[in-house]
């Protein structure tokens, strides 16, 4: 799915969920502190080498993000 149409689903469901969107960045880092929660397309869209998916799984499965 091309990533404009992945925002814009992504935006609606936020809108129906009523959830808050401070901040969109596409291919950036997600450093400890700067993120509370994460909305993505799907899990492995988050990054794109198995060190940078590191990253960002260790916070989630650690309830930081």
């Amino acid at each position: 799915m091309p990533l404009e149409t992945q925002k814009t689903e992504l935006l609606e469901f936020a809108k129906r969920e009523q959830l808050e969107i401070t901040g969109i960045f596409r291919e950036s880092k997600i450093e400890k502190g700067k993120a509370q929660r994460i909305l993505a397309w799907h899990p492995d869209k988050l990054a794109r080498n198995s060190v940078d998916g590191e990253k960002i799984i260790f916070p989630v499965d650690n309830e930081k993000i």
